[in-house]
């Protein structure tokens, strides 16, 4: 349900956009509570997709 409404208030496109978080969150919520190691790999990977995330947002504001 929450997600229907966030892709009702933020629009398709953005909501899309925001679908890239679910393995950062995924991955942070198994180191956490799971105690699962880190890799670099993946933290290399949470970094490109918050990065690509920020990037497209500013691209959006910038224009």
């Amino acid at each position: 349900a929450w997600y229907f409404e966030g892709v009702k208030t933020l629009g398709a496109g953005s909501a899309a956009a925001y679908i890239t978080l679910v393995p950062v969150f995924g991955i942070l919520c198994s180191a956490w509570f799971l105690g699962e190691a880190l890799h670099i790999s993946l933290v290399a990977g949470c970094l490109a997709a918050v990065g690509g995330l920020a990037l497209m947002q500013y691209g959006r504001r910038a224009v």
